[in-house]
């Protein structure tokens, strides 16, 4: 079984946390100090079952170039969502590939969408993965825009 089917890939999970993504994650990523190669994938690395990208109970983990959290899709979603980045994968019903994607933020004060995205939606995709990875890396993008980061 691939237990990385739920999970963003070693290039997605270190941009997320280059950009300040801290929640507690059920993977992680790591180089393995006897041999091992670079971004190696494990569940449930310490015993609390989970990881965090700043793990304040084992500081010796706090090596940037060796430990970085493999957050699962849903939960990069919900954290550009509690950003005010709201990515969306959609469905095209009458062509080949079937994906896309389009990424806005929500104005409470104003009461209005922006559509982030260059255009409202994104060039086709195969697979709804290829779909969620390049909206993950274009929000990324937009976050670092919107934040100064």
């Amino acid at each position: 079984m691939n237990n990385m089917r739920h999970h963003v890939d070693e290039k997605l999970g270190r941009e997320l946390r280059g950009i300040g993504f801290t929640e507690p994650c059920l993977g992680v990523f790591e180089i393995l100090i006897q041999g091992g190669k670079h971004g190696s994938f494990r569940l449930n690395y310490n015993s609390e079952g989970v990881w965090h990208n700043h793990n304040r109970s084992k500081p010796q983990f706090e090596r940037n170039d060796w430990y970085w959290s493999a957050p699962l899709y849903q939960q990069v979603f919900e954290w550009f969502r509690t950003n005010n980045i709201f990515g969306q994968i959609e469905l095209d019903l009458t062509t080949y590939p079937k994906f896309a994607y389009s990424i806005h933020s929500y104005s409470d004060d104003e009461g209005f969408i922006n559509t982030i995205s260059p255009r409202a939606y994104s060039d086709l995709f195969s697979t709804y993965r290829e779909a969620e990875d390049k909206c993950i890396e274009e929000m990324i993008q937009s976050f670092k825009k919107l934040k100064n980061v």
